[in-house]
C-alpha cells in the first residue's frame, strides 16, 4: 500500500518522537505528506443544563515546545512537518482530522503505563486505535531509546 498522507499523534512522550521518526522514514519511502496532531482537552464543568465547555486557548507553551521539538527532528531528516492543534476529546478529534484530511496512516507511540493509571485515566492509545478509520502503526517505547 502506498501512503500519501501520514498523521503522527504528537504528545510529550518519548514514544511520540519515536513514532515521528518511523513516520518520517515511511514518508520518505512513499513520498507522503507528514502531519502531526496534538489535542488539548478543552476545560469544561458540569452546569445546570449539562456540560459547558469553555473556549479553548489559541495556543499553549506546551504545544509550542512539542512542535518545536518535532520540527527539529523533521528538519534533520529534510522533511516538511505540518503540525496541527485541536481541542476536545482526543479520540474524536483524531477521527475527525483523519476523515477530513483523508489520512492514509496514523502513527502512534505506545508507552506502557501502570494498570491503575490506565484504568483511572483511560488509554488514549486504545481510543486512537479503536476509533481511527485508517490503518494504525504502533511504535513501542522500547524503540524510543
Amino acid at each position: 500500500m502506498a501512503y500519501t498522507r501520514i498523521l503522527v499523534w504528537l504528545d510529550d512522550s518519548r514514544s511520540s518522537i519515536a513514532a515521528l521518526r518511523q513516520a518520517i522514514g515511511l514518508a520518505k519511502e512513499h513520498g507522503a505528506e507528514i502531519h502531526s496532531l496534538t489535542v488539548q482537552a478543552a476545560p469544561h464543568y458540569q452546569g445546570a443544563f449539562g456540560d459547558i465547555m469553555e473556549a479553548p486557548p489559541i495556543s499553549t507553551g506546551k504545544y509550542d515546545r512539542l512542535v518545536q521539538a518535532a520540527r527539529a527532528v523533521a528538519q534533520e531528516a529534510d522533511i516538511d512537518l505540518r503540525p496541527h492543534l485541536a481541542f476536545g476529546s482526543k479520540g474524536k478529534a483524531a477521527k475527525e482530522f483523519i476523515e477530513e484530511n483523508t489520512v492514509d496512516l496514523l502513527v502512534v507511540g505506545y508507552a506502557k503505563t501502570p494498570p491503575f493509571c490506565e484504568w483511572f485515566a483511560g488509554s488514549t492509545f486504545r481510543r486512537l486505535v479503536r476509533l481511527a478509520p485508517c490503518p494504525v502503526l504502533v511504535v513501542k517505547q522500547s524503540l524510543a531509546r
